[in-house]
């Protein structure tokens, strides 16, 4: 209030004790105005005129009006002993509701009449009223005071006098058994003093007349905050951050407080309207700043809130041709610590090498850490396998600690992966995989009943063909073999495309061996698909086919016998001039059968093949070059348990028709076949007296033919040469 000026009010009773603040669902307002102007009031007694200072008639007021939140209260307690106190500055009025006459229970209003004593007379009077109204939720206060006191202000007591007047008053409010107290009232307004003169000559008196008007209220203007870092949506490297900004008031800023993701709330440093807070912890990922300001009569300001995102940059780089999981190829930010996964995916004609950086792995999928400084380089290496891609075909020739040699084939992807089969040891084994980035590639075969194989394969090349090659293990003993690609087709022939004739001629160092000749008939397409399909020197039937390789091989392999065995290996079409156009050296295994109408004891040993090609001749044209005299050619027969060898001189006609001149005591018979180059015929075995067929082929490369019969037991030879002048 504005110095001593005021008004002392009072009614009776009393109130009781007040147990509690009033609940601030909404802020309080009170506000009061308050005026007062002092004048000269001048008085004759016996002749003798005299003057002092005295408020203007009327002119000392004072206006509360206030708005206080009535939650907590329960309107229907209230009665007519319900206190009420106010107290502003010098102004203190107390009472209870039956003060008002026509107050009642359950009424929700009440005027309360002030009563003040008139300083001149000494007598009570009418100096105001005090209107309270109250509903659920409010409760409206009214003051109105206006009388003439016995009091004088100073006006020159005020700092700046003549101008401003700024100060801070107390204020409380009691209604029933609520409180708001301890309440600042902010106070403004002005003061002036003037000086008057009563009187002339000698008889002249100076008086300093005080005005002063003043206004309060209860400070209920929010303060405003702002934050200038970070700006919005801000994402960082750091777990720290540092904030600033700018606070003000209609008053002033009391402090400024910072809470980050819900946490209790830290004071930040405030001065001269700028606040800051240095080095504030974030937690990794996203974040939530919240600012608010409080000034001097607790108001708060609307938070000012930021989405800061701690983010910890991770560098991904790529060697070689190949993309990774989109969105982490170069820099990018990631929740720090947390798992992440990438894969990396090779271009055509590249393989996924490994990781390498901050983690390594040879795996294409990685899950990682994302800690701060994370780097990652996925490396890619370029590989043969776009241009090794097809089918492959190869054999193992037999080795030592093995029963037979077998076949391998596969099939290679331009990706890496392939499938194989394995047929060996009398059994097929279909396996897949993936060849790493050096082309290498190994895995163990379970076998039921029999050792496990350990397998190692290897992409390369070989003379400038690609090729799979390998080994097979049992454990003990190792078997090494090599396939090569398959690369002819329609649109790029076989050049070795045709008909041949080949034979296996029996060796005749070794007599315990079949000592037939061996044949067959080979095609290969222009696609170079081969198929071969003959008589073993003992006899037995086989067929075999396979695609050629890069560069013409051929890889045999055959089972021409039901309890295991084989024929293999592998050959190569080279031409080599009066002799052969392919040959090779085989491996064959003929297992223990006593069943066997031929050797049943068994075998193995490696054969020689040769082969020629073959061309059809014309209608009037002899296969072989003959000349059209009797007695051209020569039938030989051997072994076979032959008591002696048959040697009969025949005629081969230019139509192909061999004539057996007489006598012919051995019934010989030899019927040739032009369309595939192969003959057949029988003859009668002196020994036994039963009549051997045999049946053979021509080498046209070579001008002769050989063949096979089979006797009790034993094999023997059957061949055609021509006889030269």
């Amino acid at each position: 209030m504005a110095g001593g000026a005021g008004f002392f009010l009072w009614l009776l009773p009393g109130w009781g004790l007040a147990q509690e603040p009033f609940a601030r669902d909404f802020p309080p307002t009170f506000s009061y105005t308050d005026s007062y102007e002092e004048g000269i009031v001048t008085t004759v007694e016996e002749g003798e005129s005299s003057s002092e200072v005295m408020p203007k008639d009327a002119t000392s007021e004072m206006k509360i009006s206030a708005k206080l939140s009535m939650t907590g209260i329960d309107p229907a307690a209230l009665d007519g002993t319900t206190s009420v106190e106010i107290s502003v500055g010098s102004f203190s009025f107390s009472g209870m509701l039956m003060d008002d006459p026509a107050y009642y229970a359950g009424k929700t209003s009440a005027q309360i009449r002030l009563v003040g004593p008139d300083y001149a007379t000494g007598e009570d009077v009418n100096a105001g009223v005090v209107t309270l109204t109250w509903s659920g939720s409010a409760l409206n206060l009214a003051v109105s005071a206006r009388y003439r006191g016995g009091y004088s202000i100073d006006a020159a007591n005020y700092e700046g006098a003549d101008g401003e007047i700024a100060e801070e008053g107390s204020c409380s409010v009691r209604f029933a058994d609520r409180i708001l107290e301890d309440r600042i009232v902010y106070v403004t307004g002005s003061a002036s003093v003037r000086t008057k003169t009563v009187g002339t000559g000698d008889s002249a008196e100076e008086f300093e007349l005080s005005t002063v008007k003043t206004s309060g209220a209860i400070d209920s203007t929010r303060p405003r905050v702002a934050m200038d870092t970070p700006a919005k949506a801000v994402v960082v490297n750091e777990p720290v951050i540092d904030l600033a900004g700018t606070a003000t008031d209609n008053i002033a800023v009391e402090s400024v407080e910072v809470a980050v993701n819900g946490e209790d709330p830290i004071v930040a440093d405030f001065s001269e309207g700028v606040w800051s807070l240095a080095a504030v912890a974030l937690q990794p990922g996203d974040n939530t700043i919240s600012v608010r300001a409080l000034d001097l009569n607790g108001n708060d300001s609307m938070p000012v809130t930021r989405a800061v995102s701690y983010l910890t940059p991770i560098v991904v780089t790529v060697v070689g041709k190949g993309t990774v999981t989109k969105g982490y190829l170069g820099t990018s930010l990631r929740v720090p610590d947390s798992t992440q996964t990438i894969a990396s995916a090779p271009a055509p004609g590249w393989l996924f090498a490994g990781w390498s950086g901050s983690v390594s792995a040879t795996t294409s999928q990685l899950e990682f850490s994302a800690a701060p400084g994370t780097t990652l380089q996925a490396l890619f290496v370029p590989t043969q396998f776009e241009a090794g891609k097809g089918r492959y075909l190869g054999v193992l020739e037999t080795a030592a600690g093995f029963e037979s040699g077998g076949r391998f084939s596969a099939n290679l992807r331009p990706n890496g992966t392939f499938t194989a089969q394995f047929d060996f040891g009398g059994r097929r084994q279909a396996m897949r995989g993936t060849f790493d980035e050096y082309g290498t590639f190994s895995t163990t075969l379970e076998r039921k009943g029999a050792p496990s194989l350990s397998v190692v394969l290897q992409l390369g090349t070989s003379n400038g063909l690609m090729t799979i090659h390998g080994t097979v293990s049992d454990g003990t003993n190792i078997l090494s073999f090599s396939s090569e690609r398959s690369a002819y087709s329609a649109a790029a022939p076989a050049p070795q495309a045709g008909m041949y004739t080949v034979l296996l001629p029996a060796d005749a160092n070794h007599p315990e061996l079949p000592q037939g000749d061996g044949f067959g008939r080979l095609t290969v397409s222009r696609k170079g698909v081969a198929k071969l399909v003959g008589i073993l020197g003992d006899g037995v039937a086989f067929s075999a086919s396979a695609p050629l390789g890069h560069g013409g091989a051929l890889s045999i392999f055959a089972r021409p016998y039901r309890n295991g065995g084989v024929l293999v290996g592998k050959a190569t079409f080279q031409e080599v001039t009066d002799t052969s156009d392919l040959d090779a050296t085989l491996d064959w295994v003929k297992p223990a059968n006593d069943n066997a109408p031929s050797y049943p004891g068994g075998f193995s040993t490696k054969i020689s093949l040769v082969g020629s090609r073959y061309v059809v001749p014309a209608a009037d044209q002899p296969i072989l070059t003959v000349t059209p005299v009797p007695g051209n050619a020569q039938v030989t027969i051997e072994a076979g348990g032959l008591t002696a060898k048959i040697e009969k001189l025949v005629m081969w006609s230019s139509a192909n028709r061999i004539s057996v001149p007489e006598p012919n005591p051995e019934k010989l018979t030899v019927r040739l076949i032009p369309a595939t180059g192969l003959y057949s015929g029988a003859f009668l075995d002196a020994a036994t007296g039963r009549s051997r067929t045999f049946k053979g082929a021509v080498l046209q490369k070579q001008n002769l033919g050989s063949g096979v019969f089979v006797a009790v037991g034993e094999s023997g030879s059957v061949s055609l040469t021509v006889r030269k002048e």
